[in-house]
C-alpha cells in the first residue's frame, strides 16, 4: 500500500473529484455508433436525439447503430457530414435524451485537465484522463513560422490550414485542391490502443480526383503522412505544367 502526504492526498482526491464529477455528469450522453464495417463513438448533444461523431466513423452510411450506457439500443440516420473536419450529425428518434453542453474550443489552454469518455475499438464506455497538449499547430517554412488554431475543428484540421498557409501564397494554384472523403481503419485491433491506423484521404482539384494514405500508430501522424503526399503529388503534377513551383516540391514538402 502507497502512502501519500495529506497536501498530496488532498490533491489526488480533488483530481479524482473533478474525473468522477464530469463522468457523471456527460456520461448517460455517450454513445456507441456502429456499423457493419466497424463503428466509433458519439455524443448527444440535444434532448431530442441529435448526436455528433466523426465522418470517419459513418463514412459515406445513412444509418447507423447508437448504444447509450443505459443499455438502449436505437436506429440512427445520418443527417449530415463534412470530412474535412471530420465532424457528422447523426439523430435518433424520441425525446427526453440525456444530453451535454457543447463548450467553447477557443477559451482552452495548454495544460488543462481533459477527459475522454467513449468507445475506442468497440470497448463500451471508457475513461481516460490527461492534460490538453495543445491548442494548435504551427508549420515552420522558409518564410517563416505559420500557425493554425484548430478552433473546435480537430488537430488534423488545423495542420491541413496551417500547410494551406504555407503553400497558398507562394503557390495560389493549390487552393484548388479540396478533401473529398477521410477514412481512418485499424489494422491490428488486437493490439489495443496500441494498433497502428490506416488513414485514407481522398482529393480532387475539380479535374480529377486522387487518393493517398498514410500508417502510423498514431492518427493524427498517420494523416499527417496522408496530407503532405497529397500536396506534393499535386505540386510534381504542376511541375509538368509550370516550372515555377518545382522549388515547392523542395522547399515545402521533402522536407516536412
Amino acid at each position: 500500500m502507497v502512502r501519500f502526504a495529506s497536501e498530496d492526498e488532498e490533491l489526488l482526491d480533488a483530481y479524482s473529484h473533478a474525473v468522477t464529477s464530469v463522468v457523471e455528469k456527460v456520461g448517460p450522453a455517450v454513445a456507441g455508433v456502429s456499423l457493419k464495417r466497424g463503428g466509433g463513438s458519439g455524443v448527444l448533444f440535444t434532448p431530442d436525439g441529435y448526436l455528433l461523431t466523426n465522418a470517419h466513423v459513418v463514412g459515406k452510411a445513412r444509418q447507423v447503430s447508437v448504444s447509450l450506457p443505459d443499455g438502449s439500443t436505437h436506429e440512427g440516420q445520418v443527417i449530415g457530414s463534412d470530412p474535412a473536419t471530420d465532424l457528422a450529425v447523426a439523430q435518433i428518434e424520441g425525446n427526453h435524451f440525456p444530453a451535454a453542453d457543447l463548450g467553447q474550443s477557443g477559451t482552452l489552454r495548454v495544460g488543462q485537465l481533459v477527459i475522454a469518455i467513449g468507445n475506442p475499438l468497440g470497448f463500451s464506455f471508457t475513461v481516460s484522463a490527461g492534460v490538453l497538449s495543445a491548442v494548435g499547430r504551427t508549420l515552420r517554412a522558409q518564410d517563416g513560422v505559420h500557425s493554425a488554431t484548430a478552433d473546435g475543428h480537430g488537430p488534423f484540421h488545423a495542420l491541413h490550414e496551417c500547410l494551406r498557409q504555407c503553400l497558398t501564397r507562394p503557390y495560389p494554384q493549390i487552393k484548388d485542391v479540396r478533401l473529398v472523403d477521410y477514412k481512418v481503419r485499424v489494422l491490428d485491433s488486437k493490439k489495443g490502443t496500441a494498433a497502428n491506423v490506416r488513414v485514407l484521404i481522398e482529393w480532387t482539384d475539380h479535374r480529377k480526383n486522387w487518393s493517398t494514405v498514410g500508417v502510423s500508430d498514431n492518427v493524427i501522424e498517420a494523416s499527417w503522412k496522408a496530407l503532405v503526399d497529397a500536396i506534393r503529388l499535386e505540386l510534381m503534377r504542376l511541375t509538368e505544367k509550370d516550372s515555377s513551383v518545382e522549388k515547392a516540391v523542395e522547399d515545402y514538402c521533402w522536407g516536412v
